[in-house]
């Protein structure tokens, strides 16, 4: 566990120097540059109390790494996916992060579970969010649209991409607010770390049938390539941007992700 101080240090750190987007080279096939439906229904009939995962693994199939919403300059060539020449996606400036809550969209009390998540970056790092001014170019717009939970990663030059999607209770349970939050810091998922092999195994046959294909594998379980900073930082399976072991599992038998390390 880091103090608050060593928090503070990282967040900056990886905020103003560090661009962390998404390895668009990793995903082929579907853009995931749109909402789902799909993702909306599965979401709506969420029960926490007699499924294991977490909402935000819900939208594996529709949306990259099942909560994450890719950039529109990403394009495929060649049947791999790359971003554009000049990326677009870059850093919160200051580790200040302005928000705009769409009118109405949620109940005050919905609003309340939002801000208490942002207060836990509050306390415990340098990382500011902060209600959006009407000269803000850029800033983040949350929104609960029947589309499930998901999020950009990081800050997009176009502002219009800079969006999280919280689809109330479901998005609004347990640590999934906070998970969101983290991709629109920069960060990706804890599974996808170039080291993930010394830790974790990921049986392929315990996906539902439907996901063991290289496709969909090479869109949610693939990792990133070295270049992709970790601070030295262990792997570390009770982080909010881990998987849950029976992510996209075809049931509750066998895992999907197998730990290494005891």
């Amino acid at each position: 566990m880091f103090a608050a101080s060593t928090l503070c240090v990282l967040f900056r750190t990886i905020l103003m120097i560090v661009v962390l987007p998404i390895d668009q080279k990793r995903c082929s096939g579907q853009l995931y540059q749109s909402e789902s439906a799909e993702v909306g229904r599965r979401v709506q009939n969420y029960d926490s109390r007699f499924q294991q995962q977490p909402a935000h693994e819900l939208g594996f199939g529709y949306y990259y790494q099942g909560d994450i919403m890719l950039p529109s300059d990403t394009h495929q060539s060649q049947d791999r996916l790359s971003i554009a020449e000049e990326h677009t996606s870059t850093v919160w400036p200051n580790a200040i992060v302005p928000y705009y809550i769409t009118p109405n969209d949620f109940k005050p009390q919905e609003i309340r579970i939002i801000e208490e998540s942002m207060n836990v970056f509050h306390a415990k790092t340098c990382v500011r969010f902060v209600p959006r001014t009407p000269d803000t170019p850029y800033y983040v717009t949350i929104t609960n649209r029947p589309a499930g939970c998901y999020a950009s990663v990081g800050r997009a030059l176009d502002n219009s991409q800079n969006v999280m999607n919280l689809q109330a209770p479901a998005c609004l349970a347990g640590g999934t607010p906070m998970h969101e939050m983290m991709h629109i810091l920069g960060y990706l998922h804890e599974v996808s770390r170039p080291d993930r092999d010394d830790y974790i195994y990921v049986n392929r046959s315990a996906l539902e049938p439907r996901y063991q294909t290289d496709s969909f594998y090479r869109n949610n379980f693939a990792k990133y390539e070295r270049d992709v900073e970790t601070y030295s930082i262990d792997y570390n399976y009770g982080s909010i941007m881990h998987y849950t072991r029976f992510a996209g599992a075809k049931d509750r038998t066998h895992p999907v992700l197998v730990n290494l390390v005891r």
